[in-house]
């Protein structure tokens, strides 16, 4: 697992470590948080099980951060399978920047560090503030998918998108 510790303006972005349940968990049980992510975690073991298995991926696919503010984990970022980015933040974090500064942190460090021609991602097209984040970052849209993941009893969308090494 990813073991470099990343510091941008405002945030500390770290490997995960088995002691992030409780913050995490505060992320991962937040309805508005995993809207668009995933499946709301329903005890502190489910975020115990991503945390493990987070840490238990192989570095050559996965390099994923904890964003860390004012000492606690809010979120996370980087890439669980390369070349595709992902990543959730508190909502209380929202609408401060936070993700833009961790990502344009993280983005450099992933070309950096693989060989990868391009960046991906898999947004759910009703997810604007993530469209509009990444488009901002230099993302663009290569194609769009129906009914890809079930979230909260809903099928989802995916816009795709990709950030091409030579652009950033």
């Amino acid at each position: 697992m990813n073991s470099r510790r990343i510091r941008s303006e405002r945030l500390l972005l770290r490997p995960f470590q088995h002691d992030d349940v409780a913050d995490l968990f505060r992320v991962f049980s937040n309805p508005d948080a995993m809207r668009y992510w995933g499946n709301v975690h329903a005890s502190p073991a489910d975020t115990a099980r991503f945390i493990a298995m987070t840490l238990g991926a192989p570095e050559t696919q996965c390099c994923d951060f904890i964003i860390e503010l004012d000492g606690a984990a809010v979120g996370k970022v980087g890439m669980w399978k390369a070349p595709e980015i992902g990543f959730i933040l508190h909502p209380d974090h929202h609408r401060k920047g936070y993700m833009r500064e961790a990502l344009k942190t993280v983005i450099p460090h992933l070309f950096q560090t693989y060989d990868l021609a391009r960046l991906t991602a898999d947004v759910d097209p009703d997810n604007r503030a993530s469209l509009a984040l990444l488009a901002r970052l230099g993302f663009r849209r290569t194609g769009w998918a129906a009914n890809t993941d079930q979230i909260g009893g809903r099928m989802c969308h995916s816009v795709y998108l990709a950030l091409e090494r030579a652009d950033w």
